[in-house]
């Protein structure tokens, strides 16, 4: 039970509020990494290198309890027509269960320019150092790293990024 606890304490404290500066991962410019995630039907993997060539893509790592990460996610989805021409990544570390709750209440899977599941070899935090979420990468048409975030950004400071 304790253990339960301290991990329910590391996980909710690792949720961050607002920040606006971005977080500098040593990765800027060096394209995305290639790596698979499961998919909401448990059984197909997507691996990063499948991503269409010639758009940008949004890499959107999230905690399904985090009350930010919610947040963040609303404002996607309430500005989804502003981001078609972009590719996004909505991934977790978080249990099946979870995620497909996640998926569900945000109607994720009626959005065809969004790709969600679990990232199943923890690479978010060993490659982008996601030690909080949410975390949120962007990505140029080349997909060459141009700035991540730890922590929640703003709606339009997001849309800013991702369509300048």
């Amino acid at each position: 039970m304790k253990q339960v606890v301290i991990l329910f304490f590391l996980v909710f404290s690792a949720c961050q509020e607002q920040t606006q500066e971005p977080f500098v991962t040593g990765l800027e410019r060096k394209p995305l990494s290639g790596f698979n995630i499961l998919l909401p039907d448990s059984v197909t993997y997507f691996n990063t290198t499948s991503l269409q060539a010639g758009k940008k893509t949004i890499l959107f790592y999230y905690s399904p309890t985090c009350p930010y990460c919610r947040a963040q996610m609303r404002e996607i989805v309430n500005n989804i027509e502003k981001y078609r021409d972009v590719q996004l990544l909505v991934i977790t570390g978080a249990d099946f269960k979870a995620m497909k709750g996640f998926n569900a209440y945000f109607k994720l899977e009626k959005y065809p320019n969004v790709i969600t599941g679990i990232d199943t070899g923890n690479v978010m935090v060993k490659i982008y150092q996601a030690y909080a979420v949410p975390f949120t990468a962007f990505f140029d048409q080349r997909k060459r790293l141009t700035s991540a975030y730890r922590g929640r950004i703003t709606g339009s400071t997001l849309l800013q990024i991702a369509n300048p």
